[in-house]
């Protein structure tokens, strides 16, 4: 078991005109990572902070900026800490499909996401419910699947084909 999300380590975000700027609070950062060897840390993949300035159904090129340049910040912090391998970016949609891809937050949050090279994490099985609908294997890397799917036959056979695949 793990927290949902560790608030503590959120960052701090000042959204100033076109730019965002990020502080990370080091004591909280040296008693979770280093001190208590936190193995995974669950951020916000699109922050209000971040998207409030777009209430519109498509990302305007102003918020994508911003999502990406938040989203660089984490990974670069987490990265020069040596910490990488424990980030993992929430889903800002929950339990989304590929039909909801064009949604606001999650277009300049996928971009960006692909560049970090980060974990992405989506409340969804890799089994779509509506195969017309298609997959997100291969643009998620974490599924958080409901328990009363982990009996699916096809369900347990992509889980074991992904882990295989983290494996790799």
């Amino acid at each position: 078991m793990e927290p949902w999300f560790n608030e503590p380590l959120q960052p701090q975000i000042k959204v100033s005109g076109d730019a965002v700027t990020l502080s990370f609070d080091a004591a909280a950062y040296d008693l979770y990572m280093k001190q208590w060897k936190t193995k995974r840390v669950i951020l916000e993949s699109a922050p209000r902070d971040v998207f409030r300035r777009s209430r519109s159904e498509e990302l305007t090129p102003e918020t994508a900026q911003l999502a990406k340049s938040y989203l660089k910040q984490v990974s670069d912090y987490y990265r020069k800490n040596g910490w990488l391998d424990r980030l993992v970016f929430n889903s800002p949609i929950d339990e989304p499909t590929t039909r909801t891809t064009s949604r606001k937050p999650q277009v300049g949050v996928s971009g960006a996401r692909s560049r970090a090279r980060v974990p992405f994490l989506a409340t969804k099985t890799p089994v779509p419910q509506h195969p017309e609908w298609g997959t997100l294997r291969g643009f998620v890397n974490n599924f958080s699947i409901h328990g009363n799917d982990l009996n699916g036959i096809a369900i347990k056979d992509a889980m074991r084909e992904e882990q295989a695949r983290a494996a790799r």
